[in-house]
């Protein structure tokens, strides 16, 4: 059996966790390493293959280049944020299949050409959102739909020390980053959201905080999905130090799903919890690296394709635009 030949574009810290993943995988090569910083891009390298390769062999600072002549099957991008699109849509055009970092992209009409682009060539596009491969969100996410007898009601609560994180990377930049905590870590939070509640977002009303940072640290939204289904999410960036997540979807009667930092429980009426305390990670080979494999080779079907981004992107933003121009935004004027 022929393997894929992947490129890695970005070789910083979040993509050896994807690359010693892809490393496991009989049906994958790793082909070529790109990053402007080619010391990075040979310490990934060798991690991988040891002293098999030497001086800059499968190693590329300019990304069109590895792409050029590296004779991929697909690409991985893992650089910031405000990178994607470009790198996305290159790799695309030259019949590339593409897994990405989240964001996707950084706004809906990128997001849009994406996905076009995609479809036209018959391309998998993956955005590497973890806790859509996670047994304790699936289950979650199984409750929601099978166990509440109506949505009514999502409140969202996360908060972690990103300006400790954040502060003096790329992260903190408008240029690189585009948006702050939000849009970085937040954009987890919004996209369970929909995929738990396979609701469309149709408005939004939020303030954002930026504090002393060039991009935001705290968020406060509200959020009507279809259906009447209302949600709330606190978003800080300023936390104390570590990240805590909790999740609760409400339905009538007294009936509630909530997950607690990946731990999840059923809460009925009269009390009574059915809790699931499966450890919140990933398991082995069952990942988005494994996925987005195994969708290339017709094996699966893709479980965060780019078009379900489509709903994550606008509803970020509307966020901003609400927080803007301080008042309550329909999503729908963001495709306009």
């Amino acid at each position: 059996m022929s393997k894929i030949r992947v490129g890695i574009i970005g070789c910083g810290g979040v993509s050896w966790r994807h690359v010693l993943r892809l490393r496991r995988n009989p049906r994958v090569e790793l082909a070529a390493f790109c990053d402007i910083d080619l010391e990075r891009a040979r310490m990934l390298r060798n991690e991988v293959y040891g002293a098999e390769y030497s001086a800059n062999e499968i190693l590329y600072s300019d990304y069109k280049e590895m792409i050029d002549k590296a004779e991929l099957d697909a690409v991985c991008v893992f650089t910031p944020h405000a990178l994607h699109y470009s790198q996305i849509t290159y790799a695309l055009d030259r019949e590339l299949h593409v897994l990405s970092e989240k964001p996707l992209c950084c706004t809906v009409e990128e997001a849009e050409d994406i996905v076009r682009r995609a479809e036209e060539r018959n391309l998998v596009v993956l955005v590497s959102f973890q806790r859509r491969f996670i047994e304790s969100y699936i289950k979650a996410k199984e409750l929601v739909q099978e166990k509440l007898s109506k949505l009514k009601l999502i409140t969202v609560y996360l908060n972690q020390d990103w300006r400790k994180l954040a502060k003096g990377t790329w992260r903190a930049s408008k240029k690189l980053g585009y948006r702050g905590m939000l849009f970085d870590s937040g954009s987890h939070v919004v996209d369970l959201v929909l995929w738990i509640s396979k609701k469309k977002p149709l408005k939004v009303y939020a303030k954002i905080d930026c504090d002393d940072f060039e991009v935001d640290l705290n968020s406060v939204v509200l959020a009507e999905l279809e259906d009447g289904v209302l949600v709330s999410f606190s978003i800080c960036g300023d936390a104390p130090r570590g990240m805590t997540e909790t999740e609760t979807f409400y339905g009538r009667n007294g009936t509630a799903v909530r997950i607690d930092n990946g731990r999840v429980s059923l809460i009925y009426e009269h009390g009574e919890r059915l809790v699931f305390n499966t450890p919140p990670i990933i398991p082995e080979g069952k990942g988005p690296d494994d996925n987005f494999i195994n969708a290339i080779l017709g094996l699966e079907e893709n479980r965060s394709p780019a078009k379900d981004f489509l709903r994550v992107i606008s509803l970020m933003e509307a966020v901003y635009k609400s927080s803007r121009e301080n008042r309550p935004v329909d999503v729908e004027e963001i495709y306009s």
